[in-house]
């Protein structure tokens, strides 16, 4: 999951072939294929691009997934690996629905109505230490858990699964 992206989907990023690059991820670790195959289905208009990210604060930051231009960007120095690939290309898939269902207290859509149960019975069990994908830092660099964030992780991280599984809700 941590692990360096396999030069194939490297130079498949630096093509802009976002397909391509999760077919290297599935080839690279059959425990990602499964997601690597689901997320390629949701971002066939998403564009991918290497480049140095920087977050609000100037600190530099592994991806990014630009809701304006549907373009994640990897920083080559930082975000070279599979899991931050399919981190950004969940923010890709399920932005416009978590944003367009977005009343926390009524939420219309099933998916995202058991997603923030979730997110809500989980918060305290969760340690930003082990998971800092699943949280955004402020400026004080204290972690705050994030609902988007929490789910890019979820859906791209099989050992934050794993932990969510054992938590008793």
């Amino acid at each position: 999951l941590f692990r360096p992206l396999t030069d194939d989907a490297t130079a498949a990023i630096r093509v802009n072939n976002i397909g391509e690059a999760f077919d290297a991820i599935g080839r690279q670790n059959p425990e990602l294929k499964k997601i690597a195959d689901k997320l390629k289905k949701f971002n066939t208009n998403t564009g991918i691009r290497y480049a140095e990210v920087r977050d609000t604060f100037n600190q530099r930051k592994a991806g990014y997934y630009d809701t304006g231009t549907n373009v994640i960007t990897i920083d080559p120095d930082f975000g070279g690996s599979p899991h931050t690939l399919l981190h950004e290309a969940t923010h890709a898939a399920t932005h416009a629905l978590l944003k367009k269902d977005a009343n926390p207290k009524n939420p219309k859509h099933f998916l995202v109505k058991q997603i923030r149960e979730i997110f809500e019975e989980s918060k305290e069990f969760i340690d930003p230490d082990l998971y800092q994908g699943a949280f955004r830092f402020n400026e004080k660099e204290n972690a705050v858990f994030d609902l988007e964030e929490f789910v890019a992780e979820f859906f791209s991280n099989p050992e934050f699964q794993q932990a969510l599984s054992e938590i008793r809700y």
